[in-house]
Order: structure tokens, then sequence, then C-alpha cells
């Protein structure tokens, strides 16, 4: 089983730079004469790259020409909105602080099977997370992805997660893998995220195609369309 959307590919509808922004805060306010600013895009904007994106295709709006990352403009300003966006505050952030916890088992548990215990992070992902992903896609919609990369109780690590963009699968039998714009990996048609969903009791293995660090879970974020930049106001 192959769903994908044709014509959806990173190479075209994505953007051309990779989530590598420079050292300059996110916001910035004037207040009683004082600049306050707030956070540091540096630390990358991926959940804003990634609703951005889906914002363009869904407006069919072509994108932005930049080829590298901005600091600034109306473009750079879309993407952190959009970044915040995708954080669905406080209940996405929340989500991802849950998974991220220690105490949560990547199986099965006996309390768990009984439904005495919270299940765990495999079994969300296959029984909860991938049912929702497979209906986007199976109807010719973008799905974005929140990955969970880190197992700590630090708040401050959430942001070692990152977040995609599934716009295919390829299912055989249990073998799943799915097609990605990952914005750290711009321009390329081939980043998969990968695993086998026959056993959700079991600790399951996710392996991205181009990155070697691990991924414990992930889950489909809640998108809401808001109408893109116009090319003309950023190009010109």
């Amino acid at each position: 089983m192959m769903p994908n959307l044709s014509e959806f590919r990173p190479s075209t509808a994505g953007f051309k730079f990779g989530n590598s922004f420079p050292h300059v805060p996110l916001k910035k306010f004037d207040i009683m004469g004082r600049q306050i600013t707030i956070g540091n895009a540096s630390y990358g904007l991926c959940g804003g790259m990634v609703f951005a994106v889906m914002d363009y295709f869904e407006a069919n709006m072509p994108l932005p020409s930049n080829q590298a990352a901005p600091s600034a403009g109306p473009l750079f300003d879309f993407i952190v909105n959009r970044q915040i966006n995708s954080l669905n505050l406080p209940l996405g952030f929340i989500k991802y602080l849950y998974l991220m916890n220690p105490v949560l088992p990547d199986d099965e548990t006996m309390a768990s099977k009984i439904g005495a215990a919270p299940h765990g992070r495999s079994w969300r992902m296959i029984i909860n997370e991938w049912p929702r992903i497979k209906n986007d896609l199976d109807h010719g919609k973008l799905s974005p992805l929140g990955l969970v990369r880190v197992k700590s109780l630090n708040p401050f690590q959430f942001g070692k997660n990152h977040q995609v963009l599934a716009y295919g699968y390829h299912l055989n039998k249990n073998d799943l893998s799915i097609n990605i714009y990952d914005p750290n990996y711009p321009n390329d048609d081939h980043v998969t995220i990968s695993l086998n969903i026959e056993n959700p009791a079991s600790a399951t293995t996710v392996v991205h195609s181009k990155s070697s660090g691990p991924i414990y879970s992930f889950f489909r974020t809640d998108y809401k369309f808001k109408r893109p930049v116009d090319k003309g106001r950023i190009d010109n």
C-alpha cells in the first residue's frame, strides 16, 4: 500500500533553506522605552517551517524563493508565529512533556494491559496516533508530526524534540515507512521514518533514514490553516 500526495515533494513544496536560523530573538517588544527580547531562532523553528509549508501548500501559493533562513522580515515573523501555533499551547507542550517522562514505559506493563496504568509510548504511537496520520494521508491531506527524541523530566530539554511533515507512506504487512518533509534536510525527497507496527505492546524502534538520533514516539500535531505571507511581499 503506497498512498502518497503526488503533488507534494519536499524539493518543490518545501523551503529551500534548512532549519538553521541566525542567533536572533524571536520577538522584540518596547516597554517604557526599553527593548525586551524573547527566544532565540538559532535553537530551531522546525514546527513553524512545517506549518508554514502546509499553509502555502493548502493555499496553492508559491513558496518564497529564499535560499537562506531569514533573520527578520515578513517570512521570519510568519514562521515564528507558526512555530508558536505548532506547539498548541498549553496542551501540545504538556503532551510532549508527558511522552518525555522517563517513568512512562515504552512497552505495556501488566497494569497498563488491564487499564490500571497509562499505556506506553509504543501503544500510543501505533494505536492512537498512526490511525489519525493514516486517515489524513488516505484522504489526500498532509499530516504534521511531533517526534519525541528525548526522555527527561527537565522541561528545558523540550527543544531536543522535533517536528516533521508526513506526505505519504508505504505499508508492507506490518513494516511501515512514512515519507516526511524534514526541515533539517531541505530539498530531500527521500527522508523517511520507519517502524514495525505488529506489536504495540512491545517497545518499538523508530528509524529516521537520515538521522541516527533516537525517536521514542511520535504523534499527530493539531494544525489549523493560516493564510501565508504573499511571495511578492518577501521577494520585492
